[in-house]
């Protein structure tokens, strides 16, 4: 639809305000979709944004829609209880790091930058200035900020060393604790770029001759998996550090793969006509 209207942008009537800046605010139910491996609950927020819009009028009836957007989307994830393992280091530094947590908690948020690209189609409504309109395309987003706020609980750790035969346990200072209560931490989340599905539908009223207020719905779907790094753990063994750890975002961890944004509410613009 939208190579159609450019192709035909030759035959633009001479009376149709072809240039239409505008301005808007949207919100409504935000979702970082994923799924978490073992007993993992997860919800998700309200979440909200702005932008400024630029549209060419084709004809009366159809228009190319683009500009720029910042929007914002968060979700938390909790475990009441998860108990991992795995090997790390090499030779007789070899290590079996088994950790359990209780009562995890993560809460995330994403800022998004998107430029859409999206066709707009309207007709009128009663014979008046009032119009209905629809518009369909694609928005390409990347992530500004993607935070992870996480309450790690408390923590059980052993470490197991094969050329030893041996388990530690109970060694806060070299990073094997019993039921340690852990301090509270903030990490960035390593994602990608956002390719969405972007649709929206409502009602134009013509405040003025070249002032225009659209109210309707909006719907971004992520197309792709905006996950960039999925082979962490949740609670990493620090050889550097033994009396600490090293913590990652469920979303950049094996307990998650296939994070999707998706967006659903209301849209107020604003608009004006050149």
């Amino acid at each position: 639809m939208i190579f159609t209207a450019i192709a035909t942008a030759q035959n633009v009537q001479k009376d149709v305000q072809k240039h239409e800046l505008s301005i808007y605010g949207l919100g409504g139910y935000s979702s970082v979709g994923y799924t978490l491996d073992g007993n993992g609950s997860k919800s998700n927020s309200i979440g909200g944004g702005a932008g400024l819009g630029y549209t060419f009028n084709i004809n009366p009836s159809l228009g190319i829609v683009t500009g720029v957007e910042m929007t914002m989307y968060s979700s938390e994830a909790s475990y009441d209880r998860l108990s991992k393992e795995y090997t790390t280091g090499t030779g007789e530094d070899l290590l079996r790091f088994t950790y359990s947590v209780n009562n995890y908690k993560e809460a995330q948020s994403i800022r998004l930058f998107s430029i859409p690209l999206m066709a707009q189609y309207s007709l009128p409504l009663g014979g008046g200035s009032t119009r209905f309109f629809a518009s369909g395309g694609f928005k390409l987003g990347f992530p500004v900020t993607a935070k992870a706020d996480i309450t790690p609980g408390t923590a059980t750790t052993l470490g197991y060393y094969a050329h030893e035969d041996i388990t530690y346990v109970n060694l806060p200072q070299h990073g094997f604790v019993n039921n340690a209560k852990l301090p509270d931490v903030s990490r960035d989340i390593d994602l990608g770029f956002s390719a969405s599905l972007a649709l929206e539908t409502g009602v134009r009223f013509a405040l003025t001759d070249k002032i225009g207020l659209y109210t309707g719905l909006y719907f971004d779907y992520g197309l792709n998996s905006i996950q960039k790094v999925n082979d962490r753990h949740l609670l990493e063994y620090d050889v550097a550090n033994e009396s600490s750890f090293r913590y990652s975002s469920v979303l950049n961890t094996v307990l998650t793969d296939k994070v999707n944004l998706l967006s659903i509410g209301l849209k107020l613009r604003i608009s004006l006509r050149l």
